[in-house]
This record gives C-alpha cells, structure tokens and sequence, in this order.
C-alpha cells in the first residue's frame, strides 16, 4: 500500500518539476551565448589596444630608422675627409717634407703633391737631411704615400668666393705646422666648415647652424 502512494506522489509531481525546471534551462541557455559574445568583444578590444600600440611604435621608430643610412654615410665622408689630413700631416712629419693636399671638387678627390715654401730663402730654414734609401723603404712601409684620396659623392663643396684655379689646398709642413683657408661643405643639407689645426695639422670639421 505504501508503495502505492508514493508512486501516485511521484507521479503527481513530475508534471510541476518540469514546468519549474523549464525556465531555468531556457535562461541557462539564453545566458551562455551572451557570455561568449562578451568574451569574443574583450579579445576584439585586446587586438585593438596591440594594434595601436604598435602603430605608435612604428610612428617614432621608422623615422630614426630611416635616418641610420644617412647618418651613417655623412659619418663616413667625414671620416675620408679626417683620414686625407691625419696621413698626410703625419707623411709631412715623418719624410721631412712639405706636402700640399689641393682639393679637386669636380673628380672628388684630395691631390697629394709637395710643396715649395720659399723658407730656406725667407727664414733661413734648413729641411732635414735627406735619409738613405733603407731608411726611406721603413718609413714608407709604415707611412701611407698615397698620390690622392677619394671624397664621398655625398660631399657638395660651396664654391663661395675666388678659388685658385687648380684648386683650394692645404698645406702640411715638416715642423707639423699647417695652413690653409677653411672650406665649407654639405651633406644631406647639413652644413660643415673644413679648416685645419694651425699647429698640429689636425682636421677641424665644425657643423654650422
């Protein structure tokens, strides 16, 4: 008998449980989707914030990589410049002879040749003697004896004022004194005034405003 009356109850009370459970499964399902379309916005709205971060990054960076070239070819044609002073103030010190680097801005280049100074007759200076021929070998080997050297294509001399028809030069003599009158220049519009050390010969490249 008490068999029977719970069975009736169960009975009774299946149609209830599933009208209440009903809502709860059409909300459940109805929740889920929007979960998964919050979700789907946020990743949206991450790839969004990356996307401008990097934007931001290229925008300051890709302008300095772009300067690298240049910068690195102007470091370049100064440095051509420096070594044509420096090896032949040191060739003038170490032969015993005055040398003369005349630019010729047409072929880009710097001449080497020697230089008559007048100072036996004017100062009554007297060069050093010459060496032998073993020791003028040595120095050769250790000195550079180039005839010229080349200048970047990037270098555009201004030609402002007279120039000497072979050529603007300067003037390396034995004692390490030099002199010469100061050549201006550009490279990629930046302007620089080439001039020399009056008592070492050392190269002096100032950039102007």
């Amino acid at each position: 008998m008490l068999e029977l009356i719970a069975i009736h109850i169960i009975t009774q009370c299946l149609p209830v449980l599933e009208l209440d459970y009903a809502p709860f499964a059409q909300a459940s399902a109805v929740a889920w989707p929007t979960e998964q379309a919050r979700r789907r916005g946020f990743t949206f709205f991450e790839m969004l914030v990356v996307a401008v971060v990097l934007l931001l990054v290229s925008a300051v960076a890709l302008p300095q990589l772009t300067k690298m070239p240049r910068r690195i070819e102007t470091e370049s044609a100064l440095t051509g410049i420096r070594i044509a002073f420096t090896e032949t103030a040191t060739r003038a010190r170490a032969t015993g002879t005055d040398l003369r680097l005349t630019l010729d801005a047409d072929e880009g280049q710097f001449l080497v040749s020697e230089h008559t100074s007048g100072l036996e007759v004017i100062r009554g200076w007297n060069p050093p003697a010459k060496r032998s021929e073993e020791t003028e070998k040595m120095v050769s080997v250790a000195i550079s004896s180039k005839e010229s050297y080349d200048i970047s294509d990037k270098v555009e001399w201004s030609k402002d004022g007279d120039w000497p028809e072979d050529g603007p030069a300067f003037v390396f003599c034995a004692d390490g004194q030099a002199s010469g009158k100061p050549l201006q220049f550009s490279i990629f519009s930046r302007n620089y005034e080439l001039d020399v050390d009056r008592l070492t010969g050392d190269p002096l490249i100032q950039e102007l405003q």
